[in-house]
């Protein structure tokens, strides 16, 4: 038989707590602290997350943004005009170059810093009523003067640089020239005062050299100014390609003042039997992309990504031109803004042209 079960023993003594862990990584900041401004000022690095509360009212204000390097990679500020008037309230960086300007009530902006660069992160604009009613291209070469129809407040300008040429190979033989570096892509939104009329440039692709020891022309940049702004917004054309460059060709293009800017391409390099593709482009969601050096035989290949048909809806960017093999030309660059290719060998020495730039104003 089994047992009956004997009496429950005293419970035992409670351990002594343990080690607390490890402390875990402190997570993204979330929360906002609001700051209020109704007159010029110019910023220091602001606690983390700070939201810039602007009221125009009384007069135009300038607010000059703090250093990027004084607020730490990750962080944001964000402005946001409160006041229903006509007065503008226009950002500015350290060295007094536009970035942005908040002209109606709520328009807003979110920059964030990588610790050495602002970038806009959402911006809530009010456009004209109704939104955008039309666009123009212009994607010849040349200068021209834009007045926009009555009734238009805002205009976003989409901008690029033209490529730079192709160069050569030395007459001492062995390398190619190295291919031409691709132009920049700029963005802004333009501010419009009634009867302005804005001066525009649309930059030239760099020819490609001639004959051996040549290096390729720069392309030229794209231009736009006028309206409340002095200074203008740039689309830099790239850089034409050496006669003979190991570590690559010629540099991209630079945006300059531009709420959205993308560096172009560098062109590929010129090696031993290698030929260099020409930059590509940059566009609206990416920075332009370098050309590689290839094996190469036979005449240039067309721009890698071919030729844009520009509009509002399609602005994505050119390619580089191909490199190539003995005795034949440099490809030319895509449009808009495409490096030129470099050449390699033979007696009939001729980089590629780079594309040409172009401008879209949507109004």
């Amino acid at each position: 038989m089994i047992g009956a079960p004997g009496e429950p023993g005293a419970p035992g003594q409670m351990g002594s707590p343990g080690e607390p862990g490890p402390q875990g990584e402190r997570g993204p900041t979330s929360s906002w602290s609001f700051s209020s401004i109704s007159a010029d000022q110019t910023l220091g690095p602001p606690a983390a997350n700070t939201y810039y509360l602007v009221n125009a009212a009384g007069a135009n204000l300038t607010i000059t943004l703090p250093a990027p390097g004084e607020v730490a990679s990750g962080e944001s500020l964000a402005l946001k005009k409160t006041d229903s008037s006509n007065n503008r309230v226009e950002l500015r960086d350290t060295n007094g170059l536009g970035v942005l300007t908040l002209f109606r009530a709520n328009d807003s902006v979110q920059l964030v810093s990588d610790g050495n660069n602002f970038h806009v992160l959402n911006a809530e604009l009010a456009f004209n009523a109704g939104g955008f009613r039309g666009f123009s291209v212009f994607n010849t070469p040349g200068n021209y003067s834009f007045t926009p129809p009555a009734g238009v407040r805002r205009m976003r300008v989409s901008m690029w640089g033209g490529g730079g040429g192709g160069g050569t190979q030395p007459s001492s033989g062995g390398f190619s020239g190295s291919a031409g570096g691709a132009g920049a892509y700029a963005e802004s939104i333009i501010e419009v005062g009634e009867g302005y009329s804005y001066d525009l440039v649309v930059g030239t692709g760099g020819a490609g050299g001639v004959n051996l020891n040549a290096t390729g022309a720069d392309g030229g940049d794209s231009t736009f100014l006028g309206g409340f702004s002095s200074v203008p917004v740039v689309a830099g054309g790239g850089r034409g390609g050496a006669q003979m460059t190991t570590t690559g060709g010629g540099l991209g293009g630079v945006a300059t003042n531009a709420v959205i800017g993308r560096t172009g391409g560098r062109g590929g390099p010129g090696d031993p039997g290698i030929s260099g593709f020409g930059g590509a482009a940059g566009g609206p969601n990416r920075a332009g992309v370098d050309g590689l050096g290839f094996l190469s035989f036979g005449s240039g290949g067309a721009g890698y990504g071919g030729n844009v048909e520009l509009s509002p809806f399609n602005r994505n960017s050119g390619g580089g031109g191909a490199g190539v093999g003995w005795g034949s030309a440099g490809g030319n660059g895509g449009f808009p803004g495409g490096g030129g290719g470099s050449h390699w060998g033979g007696p009939n020495a001729q980089g590629g042209s780079g594309g040409n730039g172009a401008i879209i104003i949507e109004y």
